[in-house]
């Protein structure tokens, strides 16, 4: 199975924080790591926009703001060349990289069709990557790997189960030992494995040894199928009232804020964009 986590959750669930949390440990652990932050932009406690941030040289561009020209999302227009301008030369120097970490698979960033190509080439690669990604395009990615909902009390279990299992897969990759710690709150992940008892058994100890694995490879296939379809149809058929709201909001701060400065003609031009 392909080396590739998504992570998913409501908006403010922290996917941002904790990618940048990942990255700093990796980076300690001595393991070379490419890729890009999204990090919000705001004003007087207001979002205004999006930048994009390469992991290494901390370089930004701008990816999406109100007031300027490109592709719409929501209140946002999308900055084309300036997302390309960083996210593509990160995935390109994912190919010196151990890691590859996306912030993220959304919206904005899929306006670029050449970023969507370039993602396509990393998901296919073999190396590790780790994505936030959007519930609109869970289920177009999540074939490519598994998928964890991240909520407010399991940050903590799914970072650890996140650096365990990249470490681990680059301890194999370099032929050392793999030494996974064992982690105490459990995760909605696909990657979840099942525990066997055995009563007595007539069968030597090494094919009693064969058939414990080759059952718990059968058990573990299928409770990841049953996971990955649980979180899809839960993001599907969850109502979504936070982020609702939350659009609500800006659409009503964008409103007033245009009314107070008397921009008639930007105001109707908004309007417009949100019908």
């Amino acid at each position: 199975m392909a080396n590739n986590y998504f992570i998913t959750g409501l908006p403010k669930a922290g996917k941002t924080t904790l990618l940048r949390k990942i990255a700093e440990r990796l980076k300690k652990e001595r393991i070379k790591v490419s890729g890009f932050f999204t990090p919000e932009e705001s004003a007087q406690g207001t979002r205004t926009g999006f930048m994009v941030e390469d992991i290494n040289s901390n370089k930004k561009a701008l990816l999406a703001a109100v007031g300027i020209k490109g592709p719409k999302v929501a209140k946002y227009h999308v900055d084309i060349k300036g997302f390309e301008s960083i996210a593509l030369s990160a995935l390109k120097k994912g190919e010196e990289s151990e890691v590859i970490i996306v912030d993220e698979i959304g919206k904005m960033e899929m306006k670029s069709s050449r970023f969507a190509i370039e993602l396509k080439k990393v998901l296919d690669s073999g190396k590790p990557l780790i994505a936030s990604i959007h519930r609109d395009f869970m289920e177009e990615y999540g074939k490519y790997g598994e998928i964890m909902l991240l909520t407010e009390s399991n940050r903590e279990a799914v970072y650890s189960e996140l650096i365990n299992k990249i470490i681990g897969t680059i301890k194999d990759s370099k032929g050392q030992k793999k030494e996974i710690r064992a982690i105490g709150d459990p995760v909605t992940t696909v990657s979840k494995f099942t525990e066997f008892t055995y009563i007595e058994n007539p069968q030597s100890r090494d094919s009693k040894e064969k058939m414990l694995k080759s059952s718990s490879k059968k058990v573990e296939e299928t409770d990841k199928q049953k996971n990955k379809k649980k979180i899809i149809e839960e993001f599907r058929t969850k109502d979504w009232e936070n982020t609702k709201e939350e659009e609500k909001n800006e659409e009503q701060d964008l409103v007033y804020r245009k009314k107070k400065s008397g921009g008639i003609l930007g105001l109707l031009e908004e309007l417009w964009g949100f019908w």
